[in-house]
């Protein structure tokens, strides 16, 4: 070969190989990319499941305040009654979940009489409770048809008792 030939093949392989290089080099900068990214999603994750389970710690610990604080309710000498649930039926049938401490049973048996066991005296007080709100509404209505609108024409005026 001539020497331009050579000249010519020793600067196209130089070239060739510089090239390389750069491939070479963006390739292991992206493969270092491509770690950092990982790790990046890695740490991520394990903030989320620490967060996550921080959370869930936070919620275990209110639940547990939430129950000492029951706790204390129950054992007080204060009368405690709480109102746990209420649902009715397509009945119209009333479920009520109670619970109260005994401080609250021996208030019924002391102040109102009432007898039986601990649920027996709540249902009483329960009864109670419902036939006074009864009595109350019943008395809101009869005072409210004695107004003189009322008085004249009641009929028409029904509606103003609901």
């Amino acid at each position: 070969m001539s020497w331009w030939n050579n000249m010519f093949k020793s600067k196209a392989t130089k070239i060739l190989e510089e090239e390389a290089q750069k491939a070479a080099e963006l390739q292991r900068i992206r493969d270092a990319a491509m770690v950092i990214i990982e790790e990046e999603k890695r740490v991520a994750k394990e903030a989320e499941i620490a967060e996550a389970k921080r959370i869930e710690e936070l919620k275990q610990a209110a639940i547990r305040l939430d129950e000492e604080k029951q706790q204390q309710l129950k054992n007080s000498d204060e009368p405690w009654v709480k109102l746990e649930s209420i649902e009715m039926d397509i009945n119209g049938n009333i479920a009520m979940k109670l619970d109260w401490n005994s401080a609250f049973i021996k208030y019924l048996r002391d102040n109102c009489n009432f007898q039986g066991d601990d649920d027996r005296i709540v249902q009483q007080y329960i009864g109670a409770m419902w036939r006074e709100m009864y009595d109350d509404r019943n008395n809101e209505a009869l005072d409210l048809l004695k107004q003189p609108e009322y008085a004249e024409d009641p009929v028409n005026k029904k509606d103003k008792l609901n």
